[in-house]
């Protein structure tokens, strides 16, 4: 399913699609889903646009009872298709190597400001290094709401410890 010019809902582009459409979920996905994951797509390619760097989509629509099944928290907005997790990076041969480059999290946030989404979450190791970053276009995050921090009047983030 083409839903952008670089984003296809398969290994395409320049964008690699692990579980945006999981084939295990049998959920067909709604047409507001599929408007959500249109949106979400645009605010993707324009992320990566930015970054310069591939984006391996590690979890995009999850369907309620296919969240459920993956141990998802409830009322999460990959349930919405207004959110993704993605890993920064590029491929040699078969093998994904994650490159995040020289981006910090404040680059990154205006970044995602500018792609048009609301939300980005950092989880990063002890290091301090990325592990993956969740990109949403659901609703702005309060400023203090769950740990999200206010970075604009258009994007919250929040630095989770994995």
């Amino acid at each position: 399913m083409k839903l952008k010019e670089n984003f296809k809902l398969t290994k395409l582009g320049n964008f690699w699609v692990n579980e945006f459409l999981a084939d295990e979920d049998t959920v067909a996905p709604s047409m507001q889903h599929i408007s959500n994951l249109t949106r979400l797509a645009e605010c993707a390619e324009n992320f990566r646009g930015f970054v310069k760097r591939n984006m391996y989509i590690t979890s995009g629509y999850r369907s309620v009872p296919f969240n459920k099944l993956k141990k998802g928290d409830v009322g999460s907005n990959h349930t919405k298709a207004e959110a993704l997790d993605t890993e920064l990076g590029y491929w040699q041969g078969k093998k994904w190597i994650e490159d995040y480059g020289d981006w910090k999290v404040e680059s990154l946030c205006a970044v995602a400001e500018a792609s048009g989404f609301s939300n980005i979450g950092f989880y990063v190791d002890k290091n301090g290094k990325f592990q993956w970053l969740h990109l949403d276009i659901s609703r702005q995050w309060n400023d203090g709401e769950y740990g999200w921090k206010k970075y604009s009047d258009k994007l919250s983030y929040k630095i989770h410890n994995v």
